[in-house]
């Protein structure tokens, strides 16, 4: 018997479409960035004041939540609502999402990766 085994087709298969997820969110994030930077927020938003809403810290310690409708909280909801392709917004090291709960929505900041300043 051989020492060189074949690849099993369905490995192979897997990894295919592995390799073209890849390449595709690849492509996407490049749409996203594209589109983030030619789309600005129409309201100009203050990171200092955003720093000062009531986030509560999420348990692994990297970012936070606050109810959409907290108060201070409204410009910053009204500019990602602009954005329903993508519901995001980067600004000063964090990632602004929006999300949307049974009765109520959410905002969620995240630090920005390294490896995406990159």
């Amino acid at each position: 018997m051989s020492t060189e085994t074949k690849e099993d087709p369905v490995l192979a298969v897997v990894n295919k479409v592995r390799e073209m997820h890849k390449r595709n969110l690849s492509e996407l994030d490049e749409i996203e960035k594209v589109y983030l930077e030619t789309h600005k927020p129409i309201s100009l938003l203050d990171s200092e004041k955003l720093s000062k809403l009531p986030w509560k810290d999420y348990p692994s310690g990297t970012g936070g939540w606050i109810f959409a409708d907290s108060k201070g909280a409204e410009e910053l909801w009204a500019a990602l609502k602009q954005r329903p392709q993508f519901g995001r917004i980067e600004l000063d090291g964090w990632v602004y999402r929006l999300s949307h709960g049974g009765s109520r929505d959410f905002i969620s900041r995240t630090p920005i990766s390294r490896e995406k300043k990159e």
